[in-house]
């Protein structure tokens, strides 16, 4: 079954998602969106630790890990593609076209826009939430030959 069969409509999508981080809202009230949280978190750790600081986590799960494939889901800075791309991956790049670019966005959000298009392996442009997202790369997916891995000695 493909992810774009999913029976989650984008909003229950965001309130999964939010739920994660019930514990950081303090009596109802949201202090910070979860997009906030991370962005100063994640941010700040490539400021204050190093600019490879979640790079170099990934890359030592993914040694750790026995799994022939590795799907990374969220791509922000040129280093992060480089570093996919010097492990054999592929980064797609996803484009909304149907909303108005914010005037103020974070560093995270902005990172690899200067980057062309044909610096992907693929660029899923949509108008619409999730579920179209998922479908396109479904189609994508099928549409690769077959990766035929080896026998497990």
């Amino acid at each position: 079954v493909g992810l774009a069969g999913s029976e989650y409509t984008d909003t229950e999508l965001r309130e999964r998602w939010e739920a994660v981080y019930e514990p950081l809202f303090a009596g109802g009230v949201r202090l910070f969106t979860p997009r906030e949280i991370m962005t100063t978190v994640g941010g700040g750790a490539r400021k204050h630790i190093q600019p490879s600081v979640w790079i170099d986590l990934w890359h030592d799960a993914l040694l750790r890990s026995a799994a022939p494939r590795v799907v990374v889901d969220d791509v922000r800075y040129p280093n992060e593609k480089a570093a996919i791309e010097l492990e054999g991956g592929e980064v797609w790049r996803s484009v909304r076209v149907d909303l108005p670019i914010p005037e103020v966005q974070d560093t995270s959000e902005t990172a690899c826009d200067h980057l062309p298009d044909s610096c992907f392996g693929a660029v899923l442009r949509r108008r619409t939430g999730v579920p179209e997202l998922l479908a396109q790369v479904d189609q994508l997916i099928l549409a690769r030959p077959a990766c035929v891995l080896p026998e497990a000695s």
